[in-house]
């Protein structure tokens, strides 16, 4: 599945593969081999599901959502605790491709750079849900200018 999500002029695209969801693990159950049962009925549902919360961080992290899929069923709904910075999660080598991702999604001039990048939006970003889908988009920048 691909999806192209714009917002304020600028627009990213998400791919999503259940291949990529397979690897990772998220389509299996506790015991790591069977199929969630939403995998199972609705994969198309699914993986449209994971390219809108995706393409929604990076055109609008503002938004900060958290699917369904995401929540610990253990754990409360309570404030979590950003432990996480930019700085740790885009490797130093990689921010010039940050930068171009964020500038493509128009949370940054072509003016600003690494430095500018907003407080609350590095927040956003490094917050241990939405930093996946951050990185994984900075990696395919960095990876595309090799």
């Amino acid at each position: 599945m691909v999806a192209t999500f714009s917002n304020k002029g600028s627009s990213v695209e998400i791919v999503a593969a259940f291949e990529d969801f397979e690897k990772k693990g998220i389509v299996f159950g506790k015991d790591g081999k069977t199929l969630k049962d939403n995998w199972r009925k609705w994969p198309k549902q699914m993986l449209t599901a994971r390219a809108i919360s995706e393409g929604v961080r990076l055109v609008a992290p503002e938004c900060a959502f958290i699917t369904v899929e995401e929540l610990d069923h253990n754990t409360k709904a309570t404030a979590i605790e950003v432990v996480a910075t930019l700085d740790s999660i885009i490797p130093e080598f990689q921010r010039d491709a940050a930068v171009r991702v964020l500038r493509k999604v128009g949370h940054l001039t072509d003016e600003q750079s690494w430095a500018d990048i907003p407080n609350e939006l590095a927040n956003t970003l490094s917050h241990p849900k939405r930093s996946q889908a951050f990185a994984s988009a900075v990696k395919a920048e960095y990876e595309s200018n090799l």
